[in-house]
């Protein structure tokens, strides 16, 4: 996996072909093959000795820790939903039914588990799981053992996180264009966000603001994980020439349009959008107060009764969705 390693070292594998004929990848093989035998040594569990045989894998790990839950009730390694495990590629991470099953049966010998002996060849994957937690690992020096080299990957995963996002940062570009920012008027649109986003700043009664503003985060990171999802292929209709000749013909604006651009955080998302609303609240007052719009203009410099108490709440923004024209506030 990238960016995981233990603190031990990993055998250098090298193919057949090269071990013939190569003297080097011959020394090569017989320090590694050394390597592994002296880890085999100095492993004092059975656990251990698991991690190593399947060369120090993450997925192993993940196998291993199964059935094995924290103080809060949540599981050890939780690869869905707890950071930096759901980051890593899935097949990276994610073991297969196979080495569950081939863990069940070691963990059957290993520990001595009780008569008969488990079969699960032919399980279901739901079965396979309740037996791996109906039996965790639970000999102290092997969950010694397990939190110590978890912590470890959890360590070397974030800081290689950490080098990644400086990586993307320089030699990512900031929004230019068109392009992103239609992108991101879709992602507030979208069936699964709007209804949020409109209501992102109401306060339910009864309820303390410090939960709306969790709530709200939420709304900002799910627009973010949109814009940022390469399955998200919007297509902005066409036929708005009321509204400029840009969009007179159809605008597709596919994850490969804005891929080398700065990636998309909830904050940077708030930024943005509230960037727009302020300059659209400034752009519609300024229109309207040329005389072009109801508000008229007045030599005072005075606004039309009505117009200095309007809000950004009634500001609306015309868009295609789906197929329809969606009217929607932006405040």
């Amino acid at each position: 996996m990238s960016g995981i390693s233990s603190n031990r070292s990993s055998p250098t594998s090298h193919s057949a072909d090269s071990s013939r004929d190569s003297p080097v990848a011959i020394g090569d093989n017989v320090e590694a093959a050394a390597t592994v035998m002296t880890e085999t040594a100095n492993a004092v569990t059975e656990t251990e000795l698991a991690y190593i045989a399947r060369n120090n894998s993450i997925r192993i790990l993940v196998v291993l820790s199964h059935g094995l839950k924290k103080d809060d009730g949540s599981d050890l390694i939780d690869i869905k939903t707890e950071e930096p495990w759901k980051s890593i590629p899935r097949i990276e991470i994610k073991p297969t039914a196979d080495m569950l099953k081939a863990e069940i049966k070691r963990r059957h010998k290993a520990f001595g588990l009780p008569k008969p002996e488990p079969r699960p060849a032919s399980w279901r994957t739901s079965k396979i799981s309740q037996w791996l937690y109906d039996h965790p690992i639970e000999k102290e020096a092997d969950l010694d053992f397990l939190k110590k080299t978890i912590a470890n990957c959890r360590q070397i995963s974030e800081e290689a996180a950490v080098h990644r996002q400086l990586e993307r940062d320089a030699t990512s570009s900031n929004w230019t264009g068109k392009d992103p920012y239609l992108r991101l008027i879709h992602c507030i649109v979208d069936d699964s966000i709007k209804e949020s986003f409109i209501k992102r700043n109401d306060i339910q009664p009864g309820r303390m603001q410090i939960e709306n503003r969790n709530r709200e985060k939420t709304v900002w990171e799910a627009i973010a994980n949109l814009w940022n999802d390469p399955g998200f292929a919007p297509v902005t209709e066409g036929g708005l020439a009321e509204l400029h000749f840009d969009f007179i013909p159809s605008i597709a604006v596919p994850y490969e349009k804005v891929s080398s651009m700065n990636p998309a955080t909830p904050q940077f998302v708030q930024n943005k959008i509230t960037g727009m609303v302020t300059s659209l609240t400034r752009i519609i007052s300024n229109w309207e107060r040329s005389g072009q719009g109801d508000g008229g203009f007045h030599e005072d410099g005075a606004i039309e009764s009505g117009m200095a108490d309007r809000s950004t709440a009634h500001l609306l923004v015309k868009m295609p969705n789906a197929h329809s024209t969606l009217i929607r506030s932006c405040e």
